[in-house]
């Protein structure tokens, strides 16, 4: 996580500077201060110096009032899957109050960090976090799953915040157990459900309310002619996925052999879908057993399969669809193995 950590005050300046020598952040100061030494020293408005470095970081500690930090992000502010951990401090590092992002930010857990290293009295408004009630939204970053429909989370986690039970149908088994107000899904009818799925399938029960995580386990291999068009890689991916069945939220990575590691197309795919892009060497994949290869491709790279040797490889699991040609474009698609777990987000409500 990258900080910032920005004060106004000479004696915000003092309390900034404390905690620069003790966290890993980048300091702004209004006013100098001799402790300061790395620090950076702004000229002009606090609501510029954000605009100019909003999107460099993952968090801010903005050690002012809060008025001052809200009138500052507000303009800025896009989504709470996207905008960047807020947490406010007192000059007097009395209190640390988490404003922003508190879940999937993690400015609940950067207050309490804070809090720690200072004394501060840690300020948390989370209905789930101040009734010690499970968070989906914690669950499903600490699971590496993504978040289809966002929206839906208040539902769920209204539900648990006023006594209601909230069940969860999962293609993934789940160690542990399962908090209270949760219940694996039995075949009947709920208000409020939770699908954790790598598929998208008809069958699929649903709820009034009804919230899809997605894993983020499966592995998209690629082989492709030179200079594929992006758009055209594009179609046939989104048309791959669907064919088969699978959520585009759940690729984990896109894989190649290393002679496509600069192909323009499959650097703009991963660049779009905000995943890796992992090639292996001719070596490498001929080592990976696959159910079909192909001589002409052999001839070109080496090896009898790219696109499903790439996949398998990089999961280190099975293939679910095996080699898919499209015109000038060969996909595959692998899937790791996945346990979620509610241990990981303990820690978060300690």
């Amino acid at each position: 996580m990258k900080i910032a950590l920005c004060a106004l005050t000479k004696n915000g300046a003092v309390l900034a500077s404390s905690l620069a020598n003790r966290l890993d952040v980048d300091c702004y100061l209004k006013h100098p201060f001799g402790g300061a030494a790395m620090a950076t020293v702004f000229d002009g408005s606090l609501k510029d110096l954000i605009k100019k470095v909003y999107d460099q970081y993952d968090a801010f500690i903005m050690v002012m009032a809060c008025g001052i930090a809200v009138r500052a992000f507000a303009p800025l502010l896009q989504a709470k899957d996207r905008d960047p951990a807020v947490v406010v401090m007192d000059e007097k590092g009395q209190y640390a109050i988490s404003l922003l992002s508190g879940h999937l930010g993690g400015a609940n857990a950067l207050t309490e960090r804070i809090a720690a290293l200072t004394g501060a009295a840690p300020v948390i408004t989370t209905a789930t976090d101040i009734n010690k009630m499970p968070a989906f939204d914690l669950f499903a970053k600490a699971n590496d799953c993504a978040i289809e429909n966002l929206d839906a989370l208040k539902y769920i986690s209204g539900a648990l915040v006023n006594g209601k039970k909230v069940a969860i149908y999962s293609d993934f088994p789940i160690a542990g157990e399962l908090p209270p107000g949760v219940n694996l899904y039995r075949g009947k009818s709920s208000e409020n459900l939770v699908v954790i799925s790598d598929a998208v399938k008809e069958e699929t029960p649903r709820g009034e309310h009804t919230l899809y995580l997605r894993p983020r386990c499966l592995y998209l291999g690629c082989g492709c002619k030179k200079q594929t068009d992006p758009a055209k890689l594009r179609r046939a991916v989104a048309d791959f996925l669907k064919q088969s069945g699978y959520s585009e939220l759940s690729l984990k990575a896109l894989c190649s052999i290393d002679l496509k590691k600069e192909e323009p197309c499959l650097l703009t795919l991963a660049a779009e879908r905000e995943i890796p892009f992992y090639t292996f060497t001719g070596q490498e994949l001929g080592t990976v057993a696959v159910e079909s290869g192909s001589a002409f491709v052999e001839r070109v790279t080496g090896v009898k399969s790219v696109a499903e040797a790439a996949a398998k490889r990089a999961a280190k699991g099975e293939t679910l669809i095996g080699k898919t040609v499209y015109d000038g474009i060969t996909l595959s698609l692998a899937k790791k193995e996945v346990t979620l777990t509610w241990n990981r987000t303990e820690k978060n409500h300690e």
